[in-house]
């Protein structure tokens, strides 16, 4: 489990010569024993913060001393969930390759994927982990431009424009409301799923018959029962969901979902 919390906006610029390393014994003997270790994980890695949601597969070798352990390898996953402040996408892949060439600068492989207001939008990231390139594509088209704001604001430049004040002040009371409920749930037992966890938001999935963007919000009542570290063709795991939305036709629904999915 790693539940470490990730800021999207940073207080201070990152130290040019900061880098990526999983643990440094500081002294004593350990510091200059050697390492020669496998590490190996099947889809029993967590991990989950206030970004991600991800169970992943690990093959590593660590070398190096204790003082300086080098890694060598691969994590990956290809079942994972991404919020940010006014989208969430499902993770399809995701790899993070340490090489012998450059072994604290690891370097990223993902795509994602989410429909926002009657779009397909597919984000793929790649690149050094403290210089990763992100590109957004939606389908039907859209500029560049227009597809990052979709995907990080809820809306394009066009529907910016034409929320207007109101608009942009819903959109910051939705965030700071997800950030006070982070908050108020406090950072909890890393092994259990806080409140937060539970409820999940969307805004703007579409744009309702009279203009206003859609919403609709998810309260888990009864998690999934997690799959062993390797299930069974076709395992179901269900789980239970009060769901609450203001539709196309712009009637509030509200009713209990039983989810499965089949592995």
């Amino acid at each position: 489990m790693w539940s470490k919390r990730i800021d999207l906006i940073r207080s201070s610029t990152p130290d040019a010569d900061e880098r990526l390393q999983f643990f440094a014994i500081r002294g004593g003997p350990f510091a200059a024993m050697r390492l020669d270790l496998r590490i190996a994980a099947d889809r029993s890695l967590r991990l989950v913060n206030n970004l991600i949601n991800a169970d992943c597969s690990l093959d590593l070798m660590l070398r190096g001393t204790g003082a300086v352990p080098v890694p060598e390898g691969r994590l990956w996953t290809t079942a994972a969930r991404l919020s940010l402040p006014f989208s969430s996408l499902t993770i399809d892949r995701a790899e993070v390759r340490f090489t012998p060439e450059n072994p604290f600068r690891p370097n990223l492989e993902a795509s994602a994927r989410t429909r926002m207001q009657g779009f397909e939008l597919v984000a793929s990231a790649k690149g050094p982990i403290d210089e990763v390139e992100v590109t957004v594509t939606a389908s039907p088209p859209l500029p560049a431009e227009d597809a990052v704001l979709l995907l990080t604001t809820g809306s394009t430049r066009v529907g910016l424009a034409e929320a207007g004040q109101r608009g942009a002040l819903t959109r910051v009371g939705t965030y700071l409301g997800q950030e006070l409920l982070r908050k108020a749930s406090g950072p909890g037992n890393p092994d259990k799923e806080s409140l937060i966890d539970k409820v999940a938001l969307s805004i703007g999935e579409r744009t309702s018959k009279s203009g206003l963007e859609t919403l609709a919000a998810e309260v888990v009542v009864v998690p999934e029962r997690r799959p062993p570290p390797r299930p069974r063709q076709g395992l179901r795991i269900g789980e239970l969901v009060l769901v609450g939305e203001r539709d196309y036709y712009d009637a509030f629904n509200i009713g209990l979902v039983f989810r499965l999915r089949f592995r």
